[in-house]
């Protein structure tokens, strides 16, 4: 069986229909379907429905479960040999919040370049929810996230300490640079959408004190939340990491004494599988 074929089908299965495994391999809907064609050839067997090419028969949910066990091995093995002959060349696939991408990896990576120039590093940015995801489904190796509230199925190796900080008008009150959330209380603010890692942390500090944040806006983007509270709408709720690279004119940063630390920074991987001696040897540095 051809290992290349079944990878397709696997990512076909996964992304439940051609076109879209077809966008996540970087390959045309007719390549994908000449594969899936090919294999079921060679089994003999029909992988999805005649009618609905989307749905797999009771063969391809099985080859779904073995298949995946088998590439995981067969990488594992691929992994296992590289350890043999050491690391002086390969890739490593990896991903990183924005913040890590600009605070914490950049002098790693120059570092880990500086030793080992012959390895190719690829990196995608991306908020943590994505990278999970992506970690999950061994499309990168391992990514560093916000890791707090991650699946049991993850190694997490906690690396920092970050804060989620206020950003407020230089008139406000700021209680000598300290408050707490009863201080924001019944305060427009621009948050995290709800299904940020960091918007949860942020919801439970005010759920332990018996509040509900009062959202005038939502936003991914720290810098977009910084020149939203300089338009007065609202006080904005931000990684002090992410306060530090944002330009700060009619603002200032205020900690928040139960968010001070709240927001663990760390690398996870799949426990289930085997890190590549390259990237175990850049994770070692960090």
């Amino acid at each position: 069986m051809d290992i290349r074929k079944l990878e397709i089908f696997c990512e076909v299965y996964r992304q439940k229909g051609f076109s879209q495994a077809a966008r996540k391999l970087g390959l045309t809907q007719s390549a994908v379907s000449q594969q899936i064609k090919g294999l079921e050839s060679e089994i003999g067997v029909l992988l999805f429905d005649a009618d609905d090419r989307s749905h797999p028969t009771a063969a391809g949910e099985y080859l779904s479960v073995e298949g995946g066990r088998i590439i995981a091995e067969i990488s594992d093995l691929v992994k296992g040999v590289q350890a043999a002959g050491g690391i002086a060349s390969g890739q490593i696939r990896f991903g990183m919040i924005d913040v890590a991408a600009i605070w914490i990896m950049p002098k790693v990576l120059k570092n880990f370049q500086n030793e080992h120039k012959n390895i190719r590093l690829d990196a995608v940015v991306r908020a943590t929810g994505e990278l999970v995801d992506l970690v999950m489904a061994h499309q990168i190796e391992f990514a560093v996230v916000v890791s707090d509230g991650l699946p049991d199925a993850l190694e997490i190796r906690k690396i920092y300490a970050d804060s989620i900080v206020a950003i407020v008008p230089k008139k406000f009150d700021d209680k000598g640079g300290v408050i707490s959330v009863k201080d924001l209380k019944g305060e427009p603010l621009i948050l995290y959408p709800p299904a940020s890692h960091s918007r949860t942390i942020i919801d439970e500090a005010f759920r332990r004190n018996g509040m509900v944040p009062t959202v005038s806006m939502e936003m991914h983007y720290p810098a977009a939340i910084c020149s939203l509270v300089d338009q007065g709408m609202g006080i904005g709720l931000i990684s002090e990491l992410s306060a530090k690279e944002s330009r700060l004119e009619g603002q200032k940063i205020v900690k928040i004494e139960e968010l001070i630390e709240a927001r663990g920074i760390g690398v996870v991987w799949d426990k289930r599988r085997r890190l590549s001696p390259q990237a175990r040897a850049l994770i070692s540095m960090l």
